[in-house]
């Protein structure tokens, strides 16, 4: 018997011990002592019938936002009306990530250009006389667009989700930017550095 006959019959052979698991007879008794409901794929006493929803315990446990930076919309952008939270500028060797909310201004509005392939108005970082655009990538079929959440629907005087954006990482020891856009009013905002991990 060649070998490619050995491998075909012990496929075979497996083919038919997987599906002999899917009848309705009964499985066969293990005879050593040691077997265990949850060695043998049964069910285990310890395991839960019902599944937990944790979430709240996760997002209760993550760190709290809290505003450093404000500054209102550009009368002439589609945002007119919105004030701008922003909530945190951290910094590390590799990026910089940018994170802010917007308020609604006046009455429901969609912002037409509050979007990742927008991504010439998202907020540029100027530091030390040069200026930090958002990293961009190449959807092929779509286009360069920001690497960022976008900005959802606002409704007046509720605030939007958190927003966050990617950067190239700004020069150790900075420790304050101006932020430019054609969506809001310049505003200069807090670095903070990442906690490193030891």
């Amino acid at each position: 018997m060649t070998r490619r006959s050995l491998a075909l019959l012990a496929g075979a052979a497996l083919v038919a011990t997987v599906l002999g698991g899917c009848t309705d007879d009964p499985p066969p008794t293990d005879p050593s002592p040691s077997a265990s409901g949850s060695a043998s794929g049964g069910p285990s006493a310890s395991a839960s019938a019902t599944p937990q929803d944790r979430s709240a315990a996760v997002v209760g446990g993550a760190a709290p936002l809290t505003e450093i930076a404000t500054t209102k919309a550009r009368a002439s952008s589609s945002f007119e009306g919105a004030t701008f939270g922003f909530y945190r500028l951290t910094r590390s060797d590799s990026s910089t990530l940018l994170v802010w909310r917007v308020t609604g201004g006046d009455g429901a509005s969609s912002p037409r250009d509050a979007n990742i392939r927008f991504w010439e108005k998202y907020p540029v970082m100027v530091a030390g006389g040069k200026k930090y655009s958002v990293v961009t990538f190449d959807k092929q079929d779509d286009g360069w667009s920001a690497l960022s959440d976008p900005a959802l629907r606002l409704s007046q005087g509720l605030e939007s989700p958190p927003i966050s954006a990617l950067y190239p990482p700004l020069p150790a020891g900075t420790t304050e930017v101006t932020l430019t856009s054609p969506w809001f009013a310049d505003v200069k905002v807090p670095v903070t550095d990442a906690a490193t991990t030891g």
